[in-house]
C-alpha cells in the first residue's frame, strides 16, 4: 500500500475511535443523569459541567 493510502485509512481509523470514544462519554452521561444530577454527574464522571448540560440538552 502506498504512504497516502496508508495515511488515509490512518486517519479513518482514527476518526472512528474517537467517535466512538465521545458515544460512550454520551452514554454514560445519559445513564447517570437518570438517577443523578448535572453537578454529581460532573463531579463522578470528571467531566465540565458545560458538557454534561450540552449532552443532557442534546438528547432531551
Amino acid at each position: 500500500m502506498c504512504n497516502l493510502s496508508e495515511g488515509i485509512e490512518q486517519r479513518g481509523i482514527e476518526k472512528g475511535v474517537q467517535q466512538g470514544t465521545q458515544q460512550g462519554i454520551q452514554q454514560m452521561v445519559l445513564n447517570a443523569l437518570q438517577s443523578n444530577s448535572i453537578e454529581d454527574v460532573s463531579r463522578i464522571l470528571l467531566l465540565p459541567i458545560e458538557k454534561v448540560e450540552k449532552i443532557a440538552n442534546e438528547n432531551k
